[in-house]
């Protein structure tokens, strides 16, 4: 058995993360050799990665096996409010400035062909990664910029991403975020500091398609805005009427989506299920869909998480009215299958919507 410590931001970008066996920490045993019942005391240690701006972060725990490929499997804490990472939340850590700067190695920045120096601001650019070349609507994603401050940077720096039509309109993709977060403004940087930042983004699910310029900004730096080249927006075809479906269900989650109806066809060996979603209104949370197949005891004997469509048709890029179809097939396990049920939860923090008829957070699909 694995054990493993996260630190994290507060978007739910990693900033700093250790692994080691899970050992008590007197004798050294091995979890496979605890004692039912007995409690057991592990320690690590867990450091921010170089260009971690200062300030408060979520530390996070989870525990995992390898199996004999070297694959890890991570253990779900019974706990509420898990996401995704199947990850432990215990608690939050705040992370000092810096008393000495780094050598430029320590960084291992990524090299890029996008680098500025903003003479005027005493700012410089190193570094810009996954920069998108092209996107649809309701497409997400991370731009990780290096900055590095050269002494006397008197403005609290921001920066924002944007796409620029041809026409001069404008999309913007994400919200003017401070360049070392809230608890670290460019002013405070010394001559030579390195920052990491994360900006993420969002096309909205209304995004024409074309071809756009894609922008940095910048506020209140003298260079307001820096050129990172052309981004292509595909469109996405969309249906707005419902057709024909084996079951009606009008199931509201939360006033978000509808489970329009569905259909179910069991074999002996899978089950292949069709369900009809509806949005309600437009998203910014890309919620997935969970389809779980119980026992008699009302156990998962099996289940399916994931985005719609595969992830082809996220959540975030609904339209109001729009009709998914979206298939989803499990194989069937040994034991008998009861009752299938099938919701939605945000992978964040794994809260799920709910039902407005009947306040429950899964709706049971007919089999027979």
């Amino acid at each position: 058995m694995q054990a493993g410590l996260l630190l994290v931001d507060e978007a739910g970008h990693v900033v700093g993360k250790s692994d080691h066996p899970l050992l008590s920490d007197q004798l050294h045993r091995p979890a496979s050799a605890w004692k039912i019942g007995v409690e057991e005391r592990d320690y690590a240690l867990v450091a921010a990665e170089p260009g971690t701006p200062p300030g408060p972060y979520r530390l996070k725990g989870i525990l995992y096996r390898l199996d004999e490929t070297g694959q890890s499997h991570r253990l779900p804490p019974l706990a509420d409010n898990v996401g995704a990472d199947l990850a432990l939340s215990l608690g939050t850590v705040t992370l000092l400035p810096p008393k000495t700067i780094l050598p430029f190695e320590a960084y291992k920045i990524p090299a890029s062909r996008y680098e500025a120096v903003l003479g005027g601001d005493n700012l410089h650019l190193l570094s810009l990664v996954a920069r998108p070349n092209a996107l649809r609507p309701g497409d997400r994603g991370t731009l990780t910029l290096w900055w590095r401050g050269m002494g006397n940077t008197t403005s609290n720096g921001s920066a924002a991403l944007r796409l620029v039509a041809a026409d001069g309109s404008v999309i913007p993709l994400s919200p003017s975020e401070p360049l070392g977060g809230a608890d670290y403004p460019t002013q405070k940087w010394p001559a030579g500091m390195t920052v990491r930042q994360f900006l993420d983004y969002a096309l909205p699910a209304d995004a024409p398609p074309g071809e756009y310029r894609l922008q940095l900004t910048l506020t209140p730096f003298k260079t307001n805005s820096i050129a990172l080249g052309s981004v292509s927006v595909a469109g996405r075809p969309r249906v707005f009427e419902a057709p024909p479906m084996t079951h009606r269900a009008q199931a509201d989650f939360d006033g978000k989506i509808t489970l329009l109806g569905y259909d179910v066809n069991l074999s002996p060996e899978k089950a292949a299920v069709v369900l009809y979603w509806q949005a309600q209104q437009e998203m910014d949370t890309p919620y997935k869909v969970f389809l779980h197949l119980l026992d008699a005891q009302g156990q998962i004997a099996a289940q399916l998480d994931r985005e719609p469509q595969q992830g082809q048709s996220p959540t975030t890029a609904w339209l109001p009215g729009e009709v998914i179809v979206d298939e989803m097939e499990i194989p069937l396990p040994p034991a008998a299958i009861d009752k299938l049920l099938v919701g939605l939860y945000n992978p964040a923090n794994g809260e799920r919507l709910s039902l407005r008829a009947t306040g429950e957070t899964g709706y049971e699909l007919q089999v027979k």
